[in-house]
């Protein structure tokens, strides 16, 4: 609508925020999407797609901010079904908990190389390099079971931690 004109709304998460403030719609966004996208349907002025859908992004991105709106200043307060509690509009779904695992890794170097095996070709990472290892925290038994061979000697030289969205490690 903005780069070419057409008759589109927009509904990125400055304008899904303004929308659930505007009626009062608690439900997590993502859940809502189909009528957040009616709602900016049904709003859109035809023949000025664009800048509504700039001056929503605006609104969202300026005054009915995600923890600090700025109701009083709201150039739309008199029609917002949540002025008077606008932090309770909308709410996120809870995020699952994420599992945590333990994982180890060798550095092995010999005259200024360091050893990488690759991870399977399915799977979490397929196919890329890493430091040999593995979730647990044996590392001669990953290392054995992994590569074949036998750990002599190991210290410690690090610790990481790494979040997925969907695991700590």
């Amino acid at each position: 609508s903005i780069a070419f004109g057409h008759e589109e709304p927009v509904v990125d998460g400055n304008v899904a925020r303004v929308l659930c403030r505007q009626f009062a719609w608690a439900e997590d966004p993502q859940r809502v999407s189909r009528r957040l996208g009616e709602a900016a349907e049904s709003l859109l002025p035809r023949g000025d797609a664009g800048d509504f859908n700039q001056a929503l992004m605006e609104l969202g991105a300026t005054i009915c901010t995600p923890t600090s709106p700025k109701c009083l200043l709201c150039p739309v307060r008199g029609s917002c079904a949540g002025v008077g509690d606008p932090l309770s509009y909308p709410r996120k779904a809870p995020r699952p908990l994420v599992p945590e695992v333990e994982a180890v890794a060798a550095v092995i170097s010999r005259e200024g190389t360091i050893l990488l095996a690759r991870r399977p070709e399915t799977g979490l990472l397929a196919g890329l390099w890493e430091p040999p290892g593995g979730e647990g925290t044996d590392l001669g038994a990953i290392l054995g079971a992994r590569l074949g061979v036998d750990l002599v000697e190991a210290a410690p030289v690090g610790e990481v931690v790494h979040v997925f969205s969907h695991r700590r490690v």
